[in-house]
Order: structure tokens, then sequence, then C-alpha cells
């Protein structure tokens, strides 16, 4: 859907971007992981049109934005930052004159949007009895509008309490679902665990690392095992080149391999007549992923439990 090569953006001495080049498949939710300041909003204003680059290329939809750039973002919704509204209309008031502005589809398409996002018993009531919850859910009614293939959400979720972040995180994955590709900005190490498919970490302006959730997480896995003779077992897996690390813990081994691998384990052990008798596999949370992976702390970012 997305291709980025060697994408710069300076502002004076400060470089926003830098020599970013990744690539957004088509279908499901992507995620923009960084902290505040690490450019994301600046990438989705890139690949919008909404800022000039100073190097570097887009393509949208496997064309060049420079040359079709009108035609592709009639093909993208988006919400950047926080959705602005008239605050005397109502939601349905808002998503109409917006509609007006667009390609809308007619009355039936506001209806669809507004009880996609939960609201329409409230669309009538004007924009500023709404909640901030309320307010960020019609903005993703608002990206909605034309039945875009592509959408950009920046941090969506921003300033909610608990329940309106679950809110908009099921719907995140309900629009997945009926096959929107989604574009996910958050420095939110649990929102995007919960809902991304794939995942493009970001820090100071740069790409650190880009890939499906599930398969970094369990690249940095462990097993945690017990045996017969600890001691033997420590030799034996020291001599293993496919074992990362190895140590001991909570009267036990732990050992840095995939856990997909046990049965490896289990194997080189039996050859020296030490055998398993406990084995756990300890997956490494996405937070503990991008601390070993940018060297940074987690300021500014959300834990599960």
């Amino acid at each position: 859907m997305v291709e980025i090569d060697g994408l710069r953006k300076q502002f004076g001495n400060v470089v926003a971007v830098r020599d970013l080049s990744l690539r957004i498949p088509r279908g499901g939710v992507f995620g923009l992981l960084g902290p505040n300041g690490s450019g994301k909003t600046t990438t989705i204003g890139l690949v919008l049109g909404l800022i000039r680059p100073t190097s570097g290329a887009i393509r949208l939809f496997g064309a060049d934005i420079r040359t079709t750039h009108g035609k592709a973002l009639r093909r993208i919704g988006a919400m950047v930052e926080s959705p602005a509204f008239y605050p005397d209309l109502s939601g349905r008031a808002n998503l109409r004159f917006f509609q007006g502005i667009g390609t809308g589809r007619g009355r039936g398409e506001l209806e669809r949007l507004l009880e996609l996002v939960g609201l329409g018993a409230r669309a009538d009531d004007s924009f500023r009895t709404y909640s901030l919850g309320m307010k960020q859910r019609l903005g993703v009614a608002y990206a909605m509008l034309g039945e875009p293939e592509l959408v950009f959400l920046d941090e969506p979720t921003n300033g909610l309490d608990p329940s309106g972040m679950a809110e908009v995180r099921e719907l995140i994955v309900r629009l997945a679902r009926a096959g929107h590709t989604i574009v996910l900005s958050s420095h939110l190490l649990h929102e995007v665990e919960q809902v991304c498919d794939h995942v493009a970490i970001l820090s100071r302006g740069q790409l650190i690392v880009q890939g499906k959730v599930r398969e970094l997480v369990q690249s940095q896995g462990a097993v945690r095992l017990r045996t017969t003779d600890d001691a033997r077992a420590r030799q034996v897996l020291g001599t293993l080149d496919w074992i990362a690390s190895l140590r001991e813990e909570e009267g036990g081994l732990v050992a840095g391999v995939a856990p997909e691998r046990a049965a490896d384990i289990t194997r080189a052990l039996c050859r020296h007549e030490v055998f398993v008798t406990e084995m756990v596999p300890l997956r490494m949370s996405l937070e503990n992923y991008f601390l070993r992976v940018t060297g940074t702390a987690a300021a500014g970012t959300e834990t599960g439990p």
C-alpha cells in the first residue's frame, strides 16, 4: 500500500525524519510506534502531502505521489492529531458537512458510519457535549468517509480513559476485519501489541526495525527449564550456537531461544543423558523488545498487566 524510500524531512537544523525506508502491506493494522518526537506524525504528514519532503520518494498504491497524489488521496482517509469539528453542530451535521466537501455517498453512508463508531444515539447532539472518547470516535467516522482503502489514525486514543481506549481499539480491529488497511500511530506499546499485525519502530526520526509483531517478540523469546542435572545441562546448552543466552534463574535455567525450538533443546540434552523435567516458554513483551532495540527508557509508554 505504501512504499517509502530514503525519506528525509528537515526543519532548519532539526531533522524530523532521517533517511526513512519502510513498507506498509495491504490489509490489517500497521503500527508506527515510537515516543513523542520520534517522527511518526511528520511521516504521516509527508505521506498525505501535508508536508513537502526534503528528499526521498513515496509511492502509494504502486505509484509515485509526485505524479498521482490527488488520485491516491481519494482512496485514503486520515485523522491526524486531534479531530477538529464545529462545536455547535451535531455529530451528524459535522459529518454531512465534510461529506459534502469530498465525494460522499449520501445519507446512508452517514448513518452507517455513526452506527459503526457507536454514535447513532447521540448523532443529533452538539459536538461540544461529546466526551473526549466520543470526539475521537467521530474523528474515526470522518476518516472513513468515502470508504477509503487506506486509513491513517494518529494517536486515536490520546487522552482517553481505559474504557474509551478499549472502545477505540475494538473499533480499529473491526475496521481492519472489514477490509481496510489501518495505519495506527501510537506511543503506547500495549496498545500497538494488542491491535497491530505489523509494526515499524521509530526513534529520533529513524527506523529501528520493522516486521510482524508476533515474529519480532518471538525472535527475542526464551524458555525456562529444569532438568535432572542443571549443571550438566548448562554445559551442554552453552556449546550450542543457536542459543543466544543462558543464565540461572529461580532454581533452573533460562535459555535465550525461540520457544519453537523446545524440542531441539530436549533432543540435545537427551544425547548427554540429561532429561527435562519442566519447560516453560517465556514470551517477550513488545515493551521489552522496544527497550532492547532502542536502548531507551519507556517514558510516556503504557505497560500491560
